[in-house]
């Protein structure tokens, strides 16, 4: 069953790396807590781990900056779908559940 997770771990990018690599497919969702968008998308990825296979990782960007600058985050939200803790694809901007679940799954398959 797939879960959200609050990042709260190490700020070397291996500690988010472990997390990430928990599950085959993993979707980061960078964002802050000051974000507008970033809060509208925050009860659709609640809503969204109900229905998939894949965890959704939080990852509040003021508490790692350097996560957010490795992954080239320049506007929040942005979500980064990974495969094994590869980068499969980049997602900006908020969306509503049905349009983020059929993007996430396009580039799964």
């Amino acid at each position: 069953m797939a879960k959200l997770i609050h990042y709260e771990g190490g700020k070397n990018l291996n500690d988010l790396l472990s997390v990430v690599k928990e599950s085959e497919y993993t979707v980061v969702d960078f964002f802050a807590t000051w974000c507008g968008p970033c809060r509208a998308i925050g009860p659709v990825l609640e809503e969204l781990v109900q229905e998939v296979e894949y965890n959704v990782i939080k990852v509040d960007i003021d508490q790692y900056q350097e996560f957010a600058l490795h992954y080239g985050v320049r506007s929040i939200p942005t979500l980064v779908v990974f495969k094994n803790g590869d980068i499969l694809d980049t997602l900006v901007g908020g969306r509503d559940k049905e349009t983020l679940k059929s993007e996430i799954e396009n580039i799964i398959k």
